[in-house]
């Protein structure tokens, strides 16, 4: 997948816009931040930590942790 595929997927969901965040790109819904897009093949999905644990689990080959400090904040997607 790309990232311009990445964007149509996650722009294609109901209320879902595009705005910079510490200079990347996010998406949100309703002004709170879902996914950011760190460069053109990673995406950060924030969910909470048993999805995270789950999704990476199921898909280590394309998925990891991603933590912020101590908490585990997201998890990062490989689009290749």
């Amino acid at each position: 997948m790309t990232i311009e595929e990445a964007r149509a997927l996650a722009l294609g969901l109901a209320e879902t816009a595009e705005q910079h965040h510490h200079g990347m790109p996010s998406w949100r819904v309703r002004g709170k931040i879902f996914a950011t897009v760190p460069d053109e093949t990673h995406v950060r999905v924030m969910v909470d930590q048993d999805d995270i644990r789950a999704v990476v689990a199921q898909y280590p080959e394309a998925c990891e942790e991603f933590w912020w400090g101590s908490r585990l904040a997201c998890v990062v997607v490989d689009l290749r």
